[in-house]
């Protein structure tokens, strides 16, 4: 979460090609999915794909994937 804004950090899938390699961009950007009660009214916020992503420092030996 960015400390100024609290938004949730995020990341897309288009690659940024630079001098230590090809990189990922991020922001900062919450996106939420709303889902909705019985009654309609909008309680629960669950993240959207783009705010989850974890650093990746190696790929795995014998796994490409």
């Amino acid at each position: 979460m960015h400390c100024a804004t609290h938004q949730h950090l995020a990341s897309d899938v288009i690659k940024y090609k630079n001098d230590f390699g090809t990189e990922y961009e991020m922001f900062c950007k919450t996106f939420a999915d709303i889902e909705k009660s019985q009654l309609g009214a909008r309680e629960k916020r669950m993240l959207g794909d783009c705010n989850r992503w974890c650093f990746v420092t190696s790929i795995p030996e014998g796994g490409g994937d």
